[in-house]
């Protein structure tokens, strides 16, 4: 979810009267880290990028863990999963790299994500959910 300030979110909500919103992210320990922030968009917002997987149970989104050290080191953008039900997020992706886009092949069986590897600048990469890169 795109945001210009305060903390980011992932909310899901069922298509039925009454139903309320549920944020994936609330009391997660990558959510209340303090270096826990988006990606930048094209126009400066922060943005999660989240996507559904194709089984519909777990949202797969683009974040920093460790933005509060910008200034420090250097940093890298990661791909996780969490649980459409709300959890802890996994990160599916290892360090060297920073990913963002993910998207899923047509028939679902496939993810990819653009990856900025130095001093190259931006690739496509294929991706499972277990954090195989292919």
């Amino acid at each position: 979810m795109s945001n210009f300030w305060g903390p980011l979110h992932i909310f899901v909500q069922e298509l039925n009267e009454g139903a309320t919103a549920l944020d994936v992210l609330k009391g997660s320990k990558l959510a209340d880290n303090p270096g826990f922030e988006g990606v930048f968009g094209e126009a400066g917002q922060r943005d999660l990028q989240p996507i559904w997987a194709p089984d519909g149970k777990s949202i797969v989104f683009a974040a920093y863990e460790k933005r509060d050290r910008m200034m420090m080191e250097e940093l890298e953008s990661e791909l996780y999963v969490v649980p459409a039900t709300g959890g802890e997020p996994k990160a599916i992706t290892t360090s060297g790299s920073s990913y963002e886009h993910p998207k899923f092949s047509p028939k679902g069986d496939l993810l990819y994500a653009e990856t900025e590897v130095d001093p190259i600048g931006w690739t496509k990469n294929r991706l499972s959910l277990d954090g195989e890169a292919g």
